[in-house]
């Protein structure tokens, strides 16, 4: 795989999308993705802007490719813009793929 991406729907009203990041190190194609999910993300009304940030989760320091998860919320609106969420989110994926990756 040369990426994952994994979404995880939230009850409160959160957007968020994590890379790997912990003291000196970095993610850069994961903060990369993040930073497209988050931008792309706050196209869909009603969604809090989402903000990219490091975190130290298992999954995303288990990985040996790019990996991202997206905390999607609130769920009542995830729900309702699910066809708008797929479409911003392949968006970001594409953006991701034809880009450079600085670091």
């Amino acid at each position: 795989a040369d990426m994952y991406l994994g979404l995880q729907l939230r009850t409160h009203p959160t957007c968020r999308s994590a890379f790997y990041a912990t003291e000196g190190v970095r993610s850069f194609g994961g903060a990369r993705m993040a930073e497209l999910l988050s931008t792309h993300l706050a196209q869909v009304p009603g969604l809090p802007d989402a903000a990219a940030e490091g975190l130290r989760l298992p999954i995303l320091r288990e990985t040996r490719m790019p990996a991202v998860v997206c905390f999607l919320g609130p769920a009542p609106v995830v729900v309702e813009r699910t066809a708008q969420l797929a479409t911003v989110v392949v968006d970001a994926i594409r953006a991701w793929v034809s880009g450079p990756v600085e670091g």
